[in-house]
């Protein structure tokens, strides 16, 4: 009985290692990708730029050195950004202002890249609290409340970031985002929890409310989609939406941003 098992448990083996699954991951060009953090908060302003990297190639992505970078803004100031750290480029004297439309250019590689993107006007949070949940199984947790009103005027696009004593927990993408399409003119009470953040007794909370175009509405609705894609062998996302031209990845955002912040006792 043994020596009729063998062969064929080992023909069995052999016969189901014959089965491929052939995946495409052919080498691609590498792309520029542009981050960067122009608002209302005061400067210097970061851009950042790096490239895309092949599936099977150094994961970490390659900083763009040597660039030229210019931002314009409408009232006629042109800021040279400077390359402080290899691919990270701060702005000299660029202000963040309500209403007014930047331009971002860069020329690297023989390549010229641009970007146009409009400041919108900001909106004060009315409101923000906490509360306080006890539980004998699990400890007490707090969730903070913050409230806002939106205009009367119809397109409007808000996120949020959330800070814990000092430091950025939650970034938009992170976080729900609001189109005024169902609440025009209308108050908004959006709950964050901190169960999962670790929020403790005597800490610092601080909501940033965003506020942006249509496009940038767009571009964090696709990464959010892009970041909670399923398994590695569904289908591939799309890449999300932008405002740059000549194929390159990443955003050109500007932020109307105010805040308001609470300790939890």
């Amino acid at each position: 009985m043994k020596k009729i098992i063998f062969p064929l448990f080992t023909i069995l083996f052999f016969v189901s290692c014959q089965q491929v699954i052939d995946i495409n991951l052919n080498s691609v060009s590498p792309k520029l990708v542009v981050e960067d953090n122009i608002s209302t908060k005061p400067g210097p302003y970061l851009v950042k730029l790096t490239r895309t990297t092949n599936f099977f190639g150094d994961t970490t992505p390659a900083f763009e050195t040597g660039a030229q970078v210019i931002i314009n803004d409408n009232s006629g100031h042109r800021d040279t950004l400077h390359e402080l750290y290899p691919g990270k480029y701060f702005t000299t004297s660029l202000t963040g202002n309500i209403n007014e439309t930047y331009t971002l250019s860069v020329n690297t590689q023989g390549q010229n890249y641009l970007a146009v993107a409009p400041m919108t006007d900001t909106l004060t949070i009315d409101s923000i609290s906490y509360a306080l949940r006890t539980s004998t199984h699990n400890g007490n947790s707090y969730s903070v409340t913050f409230s806002f009103t939106d205009p009367p005027q119809l397109g409007n696009y808000y996120g949020f970031r959330v800070y814990q004593n000092g430091l950025l927990v939650k970034d938009i993408a992170d976080n729900k985002l609001f189109s005024d399409a169902l609440f025009n003119g209308g108050a908004v009470h959006q709950r964050i929890s901190g169960s999962s953040m670790n929020w403790l007794q005597n800490d610092t909370i601080k909501v940033e409310l965003v506020c942006f175009n249509k496009t940038a509405y767009d571009f964090y609705n696709t990464l959010q989609k892009t970041m909670q894609s399923g398994s590695p062998f569904s289908s591939p996302p799309a890449n999300p939406v932008n405002n740059l031209n000549n194929g390159a990845l990443g955003f050109f955002g500007v932020d109307a941003v105010t805040s308001k912040s609470i300790v939890l006792l």
